[in-house]
């Protein structure tokens, strides 16, 4: 097919030009039909138009709420103050600049203002956030995200031996036997009998506030298990741990009981009867 052009001339109309440099226009078009919308008329019994197919709906996009700037600043401004220790200016923050409703934010790692203070041994930091808070508002077993260990502040205290935050927080209601939000779920005392005699004062602190000498992680290992295994032996018959390991039933029943809906099957199955006639042959 020989390329033409259209030229508009001046009454409005198109003439048929050879190739002058200007855009080239097929006579007929990808569709079949004329390419330039003014040349008259369209023939009768041409291709019909293809229906267009509908539109996909599109699905409107998720909206995430950021926080605002200024609860970002308070909720830093407020770490930093436990973090240094300074318990008066903790005071003023909340009394007098409405820092109350921070008390318990926590940063992007899920830890608290009291994590902080347990971690640092701030015993008066502890007592003044607690004293804040009410039984309707506490994080006091809160727990930071799996992936920086998933400890409680009870966790923080005994991983840094603060005995005296271990006594003061099991007395306000934490959780003894809380486990750590973490593939192993450890308890605190547990951590205490890996880290060793530094940590026996704690230990003793956590037994005599109710924790269960005898309670397990995940994998069902107890304190006396992670004792033995990191050459503190001692510390099980000065705590008076029980010596007994976790039978391999216990073990079976705890890990299956994390799966939804199973069912142990069944030894001895049905048989299977023999097809009538499929016997041998006399």
């Amino acid at each position: 097919m020989i390329p033409v052009a259209y030229v508009r001339t001046s009454e409005g109309g198109y003439t048929r030009e050879g190739y002058t440099g200007r855009i080239l226009i097929d006579l007929k078009g990808s569709t079949g039909e004329h390419p330039v919308n003014n040349m008259g008329p369209k023939k009768k019994g041409g291709k019909k138009k293809e229906a267009k197919a509908p539109a996909a709906k599109v699905e409107a996009p998720q909206v995430i709420v950021l926080p605002s700037f200024e609860s970002q600043l308070k909720t830093s401004t407020l770490l930093n103050t436990v973090g240094s220790g300074d318990t008066k200016v903790l005071t003023r923050l909340v009394a007098h600049y409405n820092y109350s409703d921070t008390l318990l934010k926590t940063d992007m790692n899920g830890t608290t203002m009291l994590m902080l203070a347990a971690k640092n041994g701030d015993v008066a930091g502890v007592e003044r956030l607690l004293s804040m808070q009410s039984a309707q508002a506490t994080n006091i077993d809160a727990r930071e995200i799996t992936q920086i260990g998933g400890y409680s502040a009870l966790h923080h205290a005994c991983l840094h031996y603060h005995t005296r935050v271990v006594e003061v927080l099991v007395m306000c209601g934490a959780n003894p036997d809380i486990q750590a939000q973490s593939a192993l779920g450890e308890t605190p005392l547990q951590l205490c009998c890996k880290r060793g005699e530094e940590a026996l004062a704690c230990a003793k602190v956590l037994l005599a506030n109710g924790a269960k000498p005898g309670a397990v992680d995940k994998f069902a290992n107890s304190a006396s298990f992670w004792a033995n295994s990191n050459g503190n032996s001692f510390m099980v018959k000065e705590l008076g741990l029980p010596q007994k390991a976790t039978s391999p039933e216990q073990l079976m029943a705890l890990v299956m009981s994390r799966i939804p809906n199973f069912s142990m099957p069944s030894a001895g199955g049905k048989k299977k009867k023999k097809a009538a006639g499929k016997g041998k042959k006399k």
